[in-house]
């Protein structure tokens, strides 16, 4: 959910979010789990894996070094879209 959000809001140059950083991606999301580097690095990546398997227009990659998390916009390819000729709520 958090990488939709991202995302979507991303104007411009792609959003480049430390991964185990003072207001990090670990720190937002606020797990003890995520404490240790190596095995959040790990974890991100598999997920990462998992929503591109869903979409995969979604734009975020880990940087070449696996310091950040690099997330351009999906304005263009949203994660989710509206249907054709589906009512509105």
């Amino acid at each position: 959910m958090w990488l939709v959000w991202k995302s979507w809001t991303v104007k411009g140059h792609p959003a480049q979010v430390p991964l185990v950083a003072p207001n990090g991606l670990s720190e937002q999301l606020g797990s003890v789990l995520y404490m240790h580097p190596r095995f959040f690095r790990f974890k991100i990546g598999t997920w990462l894996r998992r929503v591109k398997a869903l979409w995969p227009e979604c734009p975020a990659t880990i940087s070449p070094h696996g310091e950040n998390i690099v997330i351009g916009s999906s304005q263009r390819n949203p994660a989710i879209k509206a249907r054709k000729n589906s009512p509105a709520i």
